[in-house]
């Protein structure tokens, strides 16, 4: 008995340590969107967005700030390393537009999947010749 509280204590104590290392990757920051585009399947209106995370790592929030309107954005593919600036990286086929990167100031970001919407319009770009690429927009902290 006097070994098993000794465990859960240690482990509770872990827990706790390394718990705080979790929280140092939260993180908040703005970015102008000047165009509507779409992320986990709906359509956002152009604006003043809040992109962050508390303690999770694994969801991340959008929020505009003028219509208060949110959503949950889980944290894509793997993470990976951050060599420029905060921002949010976009694909845009002809006047079309995804969010497909979220790199934060901490300094990683993660890809988000590409959804059945976007991969029907790069092919309808490639098959009509309309303008395809990438927009990157910086963000402030």
């Amino acid at each position: 008995m006097k070994s098993l509280t000794i465990k859960m204590f240690l482990t509770l104590g872990s827990v706790c340590v390394f718990g705080t290392g979790l929280y140092a990757q939260s993180y908040k920051m703005t970015v102008d969107v000047p165009f509507p585009f779409e992320v986990a399947g709906t359509t956002q209106q152009p604006g003043h967005y809040l992109v962050g995370t508390n303690s999770s790592s694994t969801v991340q929030m959008l929020s505009n700030a003028t219509t208060r309107h949110s959503i949950f954005i889980p944290a894509g593919v793997a993470p990976e390393t951050n060599t420029g600036k905060p921002r949010l990286t976009f694909h845009r086929y002809g006047d079309q537009y995804f969010l497909a990167a979220i790199w934060n100031p901490v300094g990683t970001g993660s890809t988000l999947p590409m959804p059945k919407r976007e991969k029907e319009a790069r092919e309808t770009a490639k098959l009509v010749g309309s303008p395809m690429g990438s927009v990157d927009l910086i963000a402030r902290r």
